[in-house]
């Protein structure tokens, strides 16, 4: 699944976020973005790939080159359309 993202201030960016499941969560980092936008690639979680349901996407913080940490806002919910693949 891909997230559409535009960050803020100067490059490269570290970004933290979570995807969030019934079954649990997993936080992901992405180190060296390079592009103020860019497309965050989200993998569908096994057990809502396999049974279907609902999973959301919360971003955590942005870490920009010079080391300033800022808080951001956003959640993306999806609800799986890929079932069975």
């Amino acid at each position: 699944m891909e997230i559409p993202i535009q960050l803020a201030g100067n490059p490269p960016w570290n970004l933290e976020y979570q995807v969030v499941s019934p079954q649990g969560s997993e936080t992901v980092l992405i180190s060296g973005i390079k592009s103020d936008r860019d497309v965050l690639t989200v993998k569908i979680p096994k057990e809502i790939n396999t049974d279907g349901g609902t999973f959301q996407v919360d971003l955590g913080m942005s870490f920009a080159f010079s080391g300033i940490e800022r808080s951001l806002s956003g959640t993306y919910s999806e609800r799986s359309r890929y079932h069975g693949l």
